[in-house]
């Protein structure tokens, strides 16, 4: 998906993993546990090369059509450094939502756990709102503007962000799993 959108859904990843982890001694006791590691692990496996390989052939699509190449030329020369960037920030977002989520789980305030995922989930619905045509066509920047880009769904492009976004949703199913097991195995 363009960037705001892999940014709000790596900051959904992040906060969506403490509710999952509530009842976890590691948890509880650590702020690097096996969550966190199997977050970190998920982001540099699967996100990151799905993101980056996104905004390195489809660098006008990730950047919602916003920097006419002729104009702005340095942005399309500066694919490699803006990926690199771009690696740390969701890192970063991702580090930053489990953190918040983290803290609102151990000190029991609601207000902090629902602060970054109503914030991710508003990236997402205001950027469909606001960015709906540039979201679904994919195209390089004249072909957008001049109306002959290809649709997302009948693009490549479509079938890595699908994927991308199915694999994250069972990742956290996954770590739901083991979270359950876990606590199971901690009662037994």
């Amino acid at each position: 998906m363009p960037v705001p959108f892999n940014l709000a859904t790596s900051l959904l990843l992040g906060a969506s993993l403490p509710p999952l982890l509530r009842r976890s001694e590691a948890f509880r006791h650590s702020f690097a546990n096996w969550a966190l590691l199997a977050l970190a692990l998920f982001m540099a496996l699967v996100f990151t090369p799905a993101t980056t390989y996104l905004v390195r052939y489809f660098p006008h699509w990730s950047t919602l059509y916003a920097f006419d190449p002729q104009l702005f030329p340095l942005v399309e020369r500066g694919v490699g450094p803006l990926s690199a960037a771009l690696v740390l920030s969701y890192f970063g977002v991702a580090a930053g939502g489990y953190a918040v989520s983290r803290h609102a789980i151990l000190t029991n305030q609601v207000v902090w756990l629902a602060l970054p995922l109503a914030t991710g989930a508003g990236i997402w619905a205001v950027g469909l709102w606001h960015w709906q045509l540039q979201v679904l066509t994919v195209g390089e920047f004249d072909a957008f503007w001049q109306g002959s880009g290809t649709l997302l769904h009948r693009h490549r492009v479509g079938a890595v962000a699908l994927l991308l976004h199915l694999g994250a949703l069972v990742f956290l199913a996954l770590v739901r799993r083991l979270a359950a097991r876990q606590g199971q195995a901690m009662r037994a």
